[in-house]
This record gives C-alpha cells, sequence and structure tokens, in this order.
C-alpha cells in the first residue's frame, strides 16, 4: 500500500513539474495565454492532489508503524509466553521429582554418597533456570516500559516463574544438605555398630574369676563406653528425622543402634548382678569354711584344756 502510494506520489510529481512547465509557457501553440488559466488551474489540483496523497501516506505510515510494533510486541510476548511454559514445566517436573526423593537418603554411607553425587549433578541445571527466568522476567519488563497491554501481567507470572525458580534452588540445596547429613549419620552409625560388637566380645570373653572390684569396674567401663559409642550417632539419627520423617532407612539404623544399646545395657548389668551375687555365695561360702575349720581345729583343744583345767591363751 505504502509503496503504490509512493509511486502515485512520484507519477504526480512528475505531471505536476509537466503542468508547472506548461502554465509557464502559457500555450501549446502560437496563441498566447491559450491555456495558462487552465494550466494553473490543474497546477492547483494536481498539488492538492498531492498533498491529500501525501497525507494519507504519512498516515498510513504512522499506522503501519504502530501496527508493526504492536505485532513485535505480541510476537515477543508469545515467545515469552513459550518460553515460560517450558520453563514451568520443567520446575514442575523437578520439584516434583525432588519432593518423592526427600525421604530417601540411602541406608549406607555408601548409598547415601551415591545419592549425594547424583543429587548435585541438579545443582547447575537448578541455577540455569534462574537465569533463564531472570532472562524472562527482564524481558517481561521492556515490554511493560513499550506500554504493552499485557506487559503488567508478563511482569506478574515472570516473577511467579522466578519464585518458582529460587524455591527449586532452595530445595536443591536443602536436600544436599539432607544428604550430607545421613551420609554422616550412617557413617557413625556403623563405627558405632562396630564398636558395640568389640564390646559385646569384650563382655563375652570376660575373666570371672577377678575380684569383685576388678568386674565392677569392668562393666562400669562397658557401660560407658556403651554410650559414648551411640550418643553421637542417636543424636544425628534424631536430627536428621526431625528434618526427614518418612526416612525409613534411617528409622531402621536408629532403633537398631537403640536395640543394640538396650541389649549390652542389659547383659551389662546381669553379668554385673550375676558377679555381685557370685561373689556373695562364695564369700558365704568361705566364711563357712573357714568357721569349719576353726571348729575342727580347736574344738578338741578346748575340750581337753576344759577337762584338764588349761589356760585357753594363745602361747
Amino acid at each position: 500500500m505504502l509503496e503504490s502510494l509512493m509511486l502515485a506520489l512520484q507519477d504526480g510529481r512528475c505531471l505536476l513539474d509537466e503542468l508547472q512547465s506548461i502554465a509557464q509557457e502559457g500555450t501549446l501553440d502560437s496563441r498566447p495565454d491559450h491555456i495558462r488559466t487552465a494550466a494553473n488551474c490543474a497546477v492547483s489540483q494536481v498539488e492538492h492532489w498531492l498533498e491529500n496523497l501525501h497525507d494519507r501516506r504519512r498516515l498510513l505510515e504512522v499506522s503501519y508503524n504502530e501496527r508493526k510494533i504492536q505485532l513485535e510486541q505480541c510476537l515477543t510476548l508469545a515467545l515469552l509466553t513459550i518460553d515460560l511454559r517450558q520453563l514451568e514445566g520443567i520446575l514442575e517436573k523437578r520439584q516434583e521429582s525432588l519432593a518423592r526423593s526427600r525421604d530417601e537418603l540411602g541406608d549406607s554411607e555408601a548409598s547415601s554418597q551415591l545419592l549425594l553425587h547424583e543429587h548435585r549433578k541438579l545443582m547447575p541445571e537448578a541455577k540455569d533456570l534462574q537465569e533463564k527466568g531472570l532472562k524472562i522476567l527482564k524481558a517481561s519488563e521492556q515490554l511493560l516500559e513499550s506500554c504493552h497491554f499485557a506487559g503488567e501481567e508478563a511482569v506478574a507470572q515472570a516473577y511467579k516463574l522466578l519464585n518458582n525458580a529460587s524455591e527449586y534452588i532452595e530445595d536443591t540445596e536443602n536436600r544436599d544438605n539432607l544428604l550430607v547429613k545421613a551420609n554422616s549419620f550412617f557413617r557413625s552409625a556403623q563405627t558405632a555398630i562396630t564398636k558395640l560388637d568389640q564390646l559385646e566380645v569384650q563382655l563375652n570373653t570376660a575373666d570371672f574369676t577377678a575380684s569383685p572390684a576388678q568386674l565392677a569396674a569392668l562393666y562400669g567401663n562397658i557401660t560407658r563406653a556403651i554410650e559414648n559409642a551411640t550418643e553421637g550417632a542417636l543424636q544425628e539419627g534424631y536430627a536428621l528425622l526431625e528434618s526427614a520423617p518418612g526416612s525409613e532407612s534411617v528409622k531402621r539404623r536408629v532403633e537398631e543402634l537403640e536395640s543394640r544399646k538396650i541389649q549390652l545395657n542389659v547383659v551389662c548389668v546381669e553379668s554385673s548382678e550375676r558377679s555381685i551375687k557370685t561373689s556373695k555365695v562364695l564369700n558365704n561360702f568361705l566364711e563357712k569354711q573357714n568357721q569349719s575349720w576353726l571348729c575342727a581345729v580347736f574344738a578338741p583343744k578346748y575340750s581337753s584344756c576344759v577337762k584338764n583345767n588349761h589356760d585357753l591363751r594363745m602361747p
């Protein structure tokens, strides 16, 4: 349309030039000023038409530019919307996957370490998603500055997307911290189990012929060693369960530690009580034996002394 108007304007200017030339001559033959008046009227008419064409062209150009800007803005908005929806879909899937695996912390130091290694592969992608969200926000703000009719809504959606991206990064960092704590807990738990195994062997191989004082000291040391061996791991386990109450593997490990701790403490108490009881029985037996021996040795002498009226004092 603009090109056709431009051609019409060019043709009009050519026509105007010719008419102005004729008007200046005033005639096409030997008759002076024969068509000057008509030529001047024609010049005025063509000039009027050219002005109208020029105004129409200017209005069309302004309308065209406005429409072009609107279409470009709509295209930008459409592309932003596509990027925004794609990013929303990716974030939604990642957050759902992260939520499903929240309580999956492994069941040993090795498995939790493997989960941590795999999880840390997500961190660069999470930051990349946040960067894409920032780019979408900046483009939306530029759209708003251009007075686009959907600029405010685009900015609101971009802020919402960026907030989701930030929450996803926070969730991945929390997951990372949980796996680090889980790795530490399973390592501590295994160390505690190994120490409890050693203490159990020490209990089972205790020298029951030792003196009561020695056995009491042994059982006291073992009881303290049981508490020291399990205290740290249990504290880590219970703290971990506060953050991930649905982790069955951590629950089982904590229960195993508590069970082994109780079991060994019971064995230790029973052994201590058995040692005390044995000591008392032995002491009673020795006391009776000593009394019987004294009676057997001194009774005849006592009778003889009484019979012969001898002094019972020791020589």
